[in-house]
């Protein structure tokens, strides 16, 4: 399709994507920039100005996030909101029978937590809130219950306290039955056994299947006839699994409910699985047990994306664990393995609660017994033992670590003696004051610091029970003075027996510091035995508590509840009902239906058993209110009789359509793919899914320089898939050396060349595997021919997809029977797990066809992509996108059936793989590319470049492996090469990180100080005599990673040019030795750390080897290939939306080469001297211009690759040229020096004018440069002029603000002590509603939010107190907004009541974040005023933030300077760590004015001094802060500054330019430090002003390209 207006002119659009920003250019195809107009348009929407422009610029964002935080907030809210649901039910059925008796007994409750004084009137004079009767109050009811355990256990098996027995049978009052049953309702426990359990939940069976379980995964995942122990290192065979029986499940029960309070299992391990525990059992033994373990102690190498991922933990003890096990993103195998040992480890908690008991009840009435038990001994040993202040850190001190005294005054922390790391107020988390609990902080408890608290006991009065204790002394057990023992103890205290003193003849220990206590030898030599039995009781309760023997003061609430079934709610809710529903029969009221099928089950039973199926979603009825934006999220079906009424328990499955929500759910679940609009994915374990991986990954490859044939593929499928479900290349290789007895064959990949069978292709290539077809032929599943029958077969591809969606596995069988399965396939496919979804269609795969001709008989017939697949050599890209073939045509018939659906642009995005914030990206990438082409007036671009921007790398963690790397292979090279290790370590540690960064001294301690072509030692003091070597040359293979670099003489380097293999005049005897010594030198995972296997291999090719074609090509097409997905995904919606546009993919690294060689080439002869500034230089700090300078070097340098390798761009592959006619190279040095055209048209796109001159340096060296020639003008030229200006438009776009925890923002919750009486309007009230007339509780007295997040802002005009008209930009927050019924209006009235406003109109609503807000100043007392360009930001008191629109413009000169200054510092924005300084520290003492050196940045006082006055001059005089009042008092004192900032070392000088250069730019900064120079403050940065408008400000907009302004309102002088 021509362009309709525009259809001679050929336009390139050059895109530069991030995750928060978009840059943009438009050329023509000589690559001059198009000009045009930006149009300013007045608030009646008439033009009002034209400005002339270029069209390039940037558009600003911030970074999508993903859901998560929200998803999580939506969970925990719909889980309370269903629990109170269930609350409000149960009081239904209770509320008739309870109002006989009390009727304001539910009013006493909801109001508990009120002020007297702000109850209903006639709950004033009630002062209890449980029970208010004359013979039943609060006070006698807490007497007998003093927890609802109590009262649950009396009502269940009975209870005698205090002289008084509680019969079950006997009837209790009806508001004691309410409470019972409310607390089990409301914490009714996991879902995660299955059915009602009758007996006890600590069920050996239970346990010895979930062993089982891990037993059957560990045996499914080895193939034990083929396995390869080096590289399956970190799974054991079959024979070393668990084996867990009945018998020994029992007996790991008793040892779970041991009387230990320490939960570890080390003897009993050796006991139960014997003493050789290894392996990935001894790891999930260590999880159960409660420990942490590391990713990279857990999974197999090849599993370790990097050394951070592997640091990564798996803790079952944290409340994260569920959502930290789905980011790590783990293997199916691994994934369930763990999931099955947290099954155990929660087991094991809950015996251990449950400590035998077969009751909650129980349970819980013994946990109150023991730490009341223990907390009156502890309390009467710390009575006698310890010190008044002791004893009132321990438990009187509300401030949790204790900083008062015993007379309840505070002291500083300087004044405390050995301060206390817990106590047991901070345990519990309150204290007792006056009878009244006193709550710590925000009423919660730090259970965690349980063993922080045992240290203190012991520290506090240890030694002095030992000292009272009574013992025995002999020599049998007597603890001497060994040092072994000492060595053990804290503090050196000695570890003492006590007596068998109780009725179990336990032995009890102490520690103690005393040697009296060793010297005594009989009873009546020692003066320190009990006088009074109680003190000795007290002392062997509490050191067999602190000794671990049992468990020391439990808790009833603790995070560990989390682990209790709903079974043990549910059995002891029938027992209380069985026993008073003879009094009050309603409580036997049946439910009409229940989701299970059973029609008897009691309502109140049901509310405790009913859980909403995971598949039904949000419980949105059809009449209920439900955003259009939301609506989506809402898939529930209904069914059409029944689609009125509240929606409980016992009318569920008559309201929802169980079989259509299921249906509709798992609709929602799959993707869609990528190439045909709105068509579903396949699982990933698909049996068609499988075979296009496994047939890509063999059509890939070439046997013997040969494409990969039909038979040899059938082979390798009969031999190697279809019998293992892990493949390597080496199996590949094995299969064919057998197939044709030949030990030589070779096999190579068909893009890289890359030899199978090596460690990095088996890595990245041998994923796929047959694992789902090796499963459905088994004899329990669909038989071995099941594939030769569609029916079959059909039925196979439902099950993968039904056990895909279907986690539950109870729903998973019912489903399974429905397919018409038999028991036994049911049973074994239940036990099967996948997950995932593929990004590609069965229709794309195996439905759509094109008609191909039999080349022996002439006759056509169809075929999928899949049967060109399987009959062909070539793989999916070179059938979809190859033209002129028998076999193309596919692509043609996919966009034919996209046309067809019509889809629009944004379901395309949401569909698409890309990543949250890449797909915002694409959006405003859209948006664009729209307005773009409105603006000139075309259809579409003739050719699109685009690149993705990488995220900056984190350059700290990056030096922090490589100096780990090295310690680490500097341990295992001892083993190699002995004690001349130790002189490299010795320079290591001298070695700073900043010196780690360069390459050759990193090379330098890789090769252990030698180079590798000589064998000969490298001096680290004279590097300039070394270079870095490419062991490929560039000329062939653009690769500067370390494994194809090295450090050598700079002699051998020159010699060698660019000749490879390498030849034997240049690798020496010695250097190959130290080649095998390098690779010798292995790490733990059996790799080598110095010289891996595939630079090895580089380095030893032989020189008679020379580089094949499949080799050279392969180095073609890795440098073009796209290996980013989302980028990929980017792309592929262009190329989907922008048909009649070429869709360039511009790699980054390509155009920083171009970027690298530009900045040679830029040398300008000014003076006779060489002037080292050009326009190509990068700094992201100054401002955003390099978004555009980026997207038109993507033009540039884009389209020279294109035209340059249009075959790869096309088919994706191109051929190397073995006659040389023709220069491939992909090295821009050779690319952009020479001239460029078509071969065919003669076409130049790229033209170059340079010749090569005789350079001599300071030191007489001679060396070659490239230098422009005189008097013509190159495509360079050009280049070089448009990255001179200075004009990109740069937009930032407007949004909604919105927190990560919701309507606040970052939550703060403030105690009403702490919020002032005048200042209540900043705070949402914590308490509304609770009263019955609905008013919203005072925050001075229940505390309120702060932190509340204002979503946008309004431009008001109001009147002050002379009546005159003024004009502010007010807030009101996300909470009241989402109150408002009336919305107008009630935000006038909020307008009036809180923010104080007189007379309020509201002239603009919705003023969004980075609202452009123009305010005008006079500068200097001129009569003329300019306006300051800011962004709203925020709010701050009465202020509102801003932040600054005017982008910082330096000359080209201190740009290049100021990167030199950055890259010094560490402050770029690549950099997230700011470079260690302290080497300049002595230099900068010794010779303040001096040069800072840093590779090749130098940094000069004199240049500081004239940047500084460059700045004053230029920059600060004209800055946005002279108009502002609160920042330019102190930024503007600068300009007398001058000679005091020449008087600061270089280094001074340096920090405080770059802390100038942040201040101006258009980025949210952190407040700044000036105060290097006088009378500077430390805090300075944000952009604020009063919020009522000063005459003359505008309050306006862009459009996305900044080519259009609208001005909404202009602030009049009234």
């Amino acid at each position: 399709m021509e362009n309709s207006n525009n259809s001679s002119k050929k336009y390139y659009l050059g895109l530069d994507m991030g995750t928060d920003s978009c840059g943009w250019c438009v050329t023509d195809d000589k690559y001059n920039i198009i000009r045009s107009h930006k149009k300013i348009y007045g608030p009646d929407g008439k033009l009002v100005k034209k400005e002339g422009c270029h069209l390039w610029g940037a558009r600003l964002f911030g970074p999508a996030k993903t859901a998560k935080n929200r998803r999580l907030n939506r969970t925990a809210r719909r889980r309370l909101a269903r629990r109170r649901r269930r609350i409000i039910l149960l009081r239904e059925l209770f509320q008739p029978e309870i109002d006989k008796v009390d009727p304001n007994f539910f009013k006493r409750l909801d109001q508990s937590n009120l002020w007297n004084e702000d109850k209903d009137k006639e709950l004033q004079m009630e002062h209890n809130f449980l029970f208010n009767d004359k013979d039943l109050t609060d006070k006698e009811y807490y007497k007998d219950f003093p927890t609802i355990y109590h009262l649950r256990k009396a009502m269940v098996n009975g209870l005698t306290i205090n002289g008084h027995y509680y019969d079950p049978k006997k009837q209790f009052d009806i508001r004691e039955v309410y409470l019972v049953l409310a607390h089990m309702i409301k914490y009714r426990g996991n879902f995660l056994m299955e059915g009602d359990v009758k007996g006890s939940v600590i069920d050996p069976t239970y346990l010895k299947q979930c062993f089982d379980n891990i037993d059957n995964l560990i045996k499914n995942s080895i193939d034990e006839d083929n396995a390869d122990k080096e590289d399956d290192d970190k799974i054991i065979p079959s024979e070393y699994c668990f084996n867990v029986d009945i018998k020994r499940a029992n007996r790991l029960i008793k040892l779970f409910e041991n009387e230990s309070g320490k939960q570890n299992l080390k003897d009993s391990e050796k006991i139960e699985f014997g003493k050789n525990i290894t392996g990935i059992r001894q790891l999930l033994l260590s999880l159960i047990n409660g420990s942490a373990a590391s990713l990279k102690d857990l999974l197999p190498k090849d599993q370790i994306l990097d050394e951070e991922f592997g640091k990564n933990k798996i803790d079952f003890s944290k409340e994260s664990f569920e959502n930290d096990l789905d980011s790590y993103n783990l293997n199916d195998f691994y994934s369930q393995v763990i999931l099955e040992a947290k099954k155990i480890y929660d087991f094991r908690t809950l015996a251990y609660l449950l400590h035998g008991k077969g009751l909650l009840c129980d349970a819980m009435f013994h946990v109150y017994k023991e730490h009341k038990e223990q907390l009156a001994a502890l309390k009467r040993l710390y009575k006698k033992f310890a010190t008044k202040d002791q004893y009132y850190f321990m438990f009187r001190d509300s401030k949790i670590l204790g900083l008062g005294d015993s007379n309840g005054k505070n002291k500083k922390k300087s004044e405390v003696k050995n301060q206390p790391k817990a106590s047991y107020v901070s345990y519990i988390g309150y204290t007792k004051t006056s009878g009244k609990r006193k709550y710590t902080g925000a009423h919660v408890t730090k259970e965690e610091i349980i063993d922080d608290l045992i240290k203190q006991i012991k520290y506090d009065i240890g030694s002095s029970i030992g000292k009272y204790a009574k013992y025995i002394i002999s020599k049998e057990n007597a603890y001497k003075k060994d040092k072994k023992e000492k060595e053990k103890l804290k503090e050196g205290a000695y570890k003492v027996r006590l007596s068998n003193n109780n009725q179990n003849n336990e032995e009890t220990f102490f520690y103690t510091t005393n040697d009296e206590i060793l010297a005594g030898k009989e009873k009546k030599d020692n003066p320190y035995s009990f006088e009074d039995s109680k003190e000795k009781e007290d002392s062997v309760l509490i050191m067999k508590a602190l000794e671990g023997k049992i468990r020391f003061l439990p808790r009833q609430n603790s995070r560990n509840n989390g682990v209790f079934p709903y079974q043990l709610n549910l059995n002891e809710m029938r027992t209380i009902i069985e026993n008073q529903s003879k009094y009050y029969p309603f409580l036997k009221d049946k439910a009409p239906s229940f989701p299970d099928g059973k029609t008897d089950e009691y309502k109140i039973v049901s509310l405790l058993k009913f859980k909403i199926p995971y598949y039904i979603g949000p419980l949105s009825q059809p009449n209920d209110y439900v955003r259009d934006d939301k609506r989506d999220n809402h898939w529930v079906q209904f069914k059409g009789e029944n689609n009125q009424g509240i929606i409980n328990p016992w009318n569920f499955s008559q309201i929802v359509d169980l079989e259509g929500t299921a249906d509709k759910f798992i609709s929602n679940l799959t993707n869609y793919c990528t190439y045909i609009f709105g068509e579903n994915t396949l699982p990933k374990e698909s049996l068609i899914f499988q075979a296009y991986k496994v047939l890509n990954d063999l059509n890939n490859l070439k046997v013997n320089e040969s494409l990969i044939s039909k038979e040899d593929k059938d082979y390798i499928i009969q031999n190697v898939y279809l019998k293992k479900k892990k493949i390597k290349g080496k199996d590949i290789r094995d299969a064919l050396i057998k197939k044709y007895k030949n030990p030589t064959i070779r096999i190579i990949t068909k893009g890289s060349g890359k030899e199978v069978g090596e460690e990095e292709v088996d890595l990245t290539m041998f994923n796929s595997s047959l694992s789902s077809f090796i499963d459905m032929c088994d004899e329990r599943g669909f038989g071995n021919d099941f594939y030769k029958n569609e029916s079959l077969f059909n039925k196979a591809e439902k099950v993968i997809e039904l056990i895909t969606i279907f986690e539950d596995k109870k729903l998973l069988k019912e489903r399974l029977k429905k397919e018409g399965l038999n028991e036994e396939q049911v049973k074994y496919f239940s036990t099967k797990s996948y997950s995932g979804w593929a990004s590609l269609s069965r229709k794309l795969l195996d439905g759509i066809t094109i008609d191909c001709v039999n080349e022996n008989t002439g006759e056509a017939y169809p075929v999928t992509i899949i049967d060109v697949m399987r009959d062909t050599s070539l793989n999916f890209m070179e059938i979809f996108e190859t033209k002129n073939s028998q076999f193309s045509g596919f692509k043609e018939k996919v966009a034919e059936l996209n046309d067809e659906k019509n889809i629009c642009r944004d379901d395309l995005i949401d569909e698409s793989y890309a990543s949250p914030a890449m797909k915002r990206s694409v959006r405003q990438t859209f948006k664009v590319i729209d307005e773009l082409k409105s603006t000139l007036k075309i259809n579409h671009f003739e050719r699109i470049f685009v690149e993705a921007t990488r995220a900056h790398g984190d350059m700290g963690k990056i030096i922090k492996s490589r100096r780990k790397q090295i310690d680490s292979a500097y341990k295992a090279a001892k083993k190699v090469v002995g004690e001349e290790v130790n002189d490299l370590v010795g320079q290591l540690n001298n070695c700073s990180d900043d010196e780690l960064r360069s390459k050759k001294i990193y090379l330098y301690f890789m090769q252990l100080g030698k180079s590798v072509y000589s064998g000969e030692k490298i001096n680290l003091n004279n590097l300039e005599n070394y270079d870095i070597d490419h062991i490929i040359p560039q000329s062939k293979l653009k690769d500067d990673s370390f494994d194809n670099i090295v450090l050598v003489e700079k002699a051998l380097n020159n010699k060698k040019q660019d000749i490879y293999p390498i030849q034997d005049n240049i690798l020496s005897k010695e250097g190959k030795k130290w080649i095998d010594t390098l690779s010798e030198i292995k790490g733990e995972n059996g790799k080598s750390y110095l010289m891996p296997k595939d630079k090895k291999n580089k380095l030893l090719r032989p020189s008679e080897k020379e580089l094949t074609s499949s080799e050279l090509n392969g180095f073609i097409n890795r440098q073009l290939t796209m290996t980013n997905q989302s980028v990929k995904a980017v792309c592929d919606i262009l190329k989907m939306t922008e048909r009649d546009s070429d869709i360039v993919y511009s790699k980054a690294n390509l155009v920083s080469d171009f970027r690298k060689l530009c900045g040679e080439l830029s040398f300008r002869k000014l003076c006779g001297e060489l002037s080292p500034y050009y326009a190509f230089v990068k700094v992201r700090d100054i401002n955003d211009f390099h978004h555009a300078n980026d997207a038109y070097l993507n033009i540039v340098v884009g389209n020279v690759y294109y035209e340059k390798f249009k075959d790869f761009y096309k088919y994706n592959h191109v051929e190397y040229d073995t006659n040389g006619k023709k220069d491939l190279s992909v090295l821009a040095s050779k690319l952009f020096t020479k001239t460029q055209a078509d071969d065919k048209t003669g076409n130049i796109y790229w033209e170059a004018h340079f010749h090569n001159e005789k350079e001599i340096d300071a030191n007489g060296k001679e060396s070659t440069i490239k230098v422009r020639d005189e008097g013509t003008e190159s495509t360079f030229d050009k280049i070089e002029h448009y990255m001179e200006l200075n004009d990109p438009l740069v937009t930032q776009m407007r949004y909604t603000q919105k927190g990560d925890q919701g309507l606040f923002g970052h939550i703060t919750l403030m105690k009403k002590a702490k919020i002032k009486e005048n200042n209540t309007d900043k705070y949402y009230p914590l308490k509304q509603h609770l009263r019955s007339n609905g008013e919203v509780m005072d925050v001075n007295k229940y505390g309120g939010y702060s932190n509340m997040i204002t979503p946008y802002y309004l431009l008001v005009k109001s009147d002050n107190e002379e009546g005159k008209h003024i004009y502010s930009l007010e807030s009101i927050p996300t909470i009241y907004l989402n109150s408002f019924k009336n919305e107008k209006e009630d935000i006038v009235n909020y307008l009036s009541k809180k923010n104080k406003l007189k007379n309020p109109i509201v002239l603009l609503d919705k003023l969004l974040i980075r609202t452009i807000v123009k305010i005008p100043y006079y500068r200097n007392n001129d009569s003329h005023f300019s306006l300051l360009k800011l962004g709203i930001t925020g709010r701050s008191e009465n202020d509102i933030t801003y932040i600054n629109l005017s982008e910082l413009i330096l000359s080209i000169k201190w740009k290049n300077y100021y990167k030199k200054i950055s890259n010094l510092l560490g402050t770029n924005v690549s950099s997230s760590k700011a470079k260690d300084l302290s080497k300049y520290k002595d230099q900068m003492k010794n010779d303040p004015i001096s040069t800072l050196v840093d590779g090749t940045n130098k940094v000069e006082h004199d240049m500081n001094n004239s940047f500084f006055s460059y700045l004053i001059d230029k920059v600060i005089c004209k800055s946005i802060f002279e108009g502002l009042p609160k920042s330019s008092k102190s930024f503007i004192k600068l300009e007398s500054k001058y000679d005091e900032f020449c008087s600061l070392n270089t280094l001074e000088q340096a920090k405080i330019i770059a802390t100038i250069i942040k201040l101006l730019s258009c980025k949210s900064v952190q407040k700044q430090d000036l105060s290097l120079l006088s009378d500077l403050p430390s805090q300075l940065g944000e952009i604020s002003q009063n919020k009522e408008l000063p005459c003359g400000s505008e309050i306006s907009y862009e459009s996305c390209c900044g080519l259009k302004e609208y001005i909404l309102f202009v602030v009049p002088n009234d």
